[in-house]
């Protein structure tokens, strides 16, 4: 996944995001019923390893831009890329 302008990044992004919303519900409603009782069977594995992959691919994604900023249009969330102590840092609500 290589975006070599700034709207091939934003559609990179906004698909992102996409995915990652559809595997965090998914994520959520299989925790959701694990708390119920429910016992994981190996179909739900394929919930972890796309939360997985997605993770993967935002981590590209800030790498790249050194900076990612989502917002719900009232708050905004930062996702850094610390290149000193290589790692993500996730930035406070501003």
């Amino acid at each position: 996944m290589v975006a070599t302008n700034p709207v091939q990044l934003t559609m990179t992004v906004l698909s992102l995001i996409l995915r990652l919303i559809q595997s965090l519900l998914s994520f959520l409603e299989l925790v959701s019923k694990i708390n119920d009782g429910y016992r994981p069977n190996k179909h739900d594995k394929n919930t972890i390893v796309i939360l997985e992959e997605i993770v993967d691919d935002v981590i590209k994604v800030v790498i790249r831009s050194n900076k990612l900023m989502l917002s719900d249009g009232r708050q905004h969330v930062y996702l850094t890329n610390e290149i000193e102590d290589s790692e993500i840092v996730v930035g406070g609500v501003e």
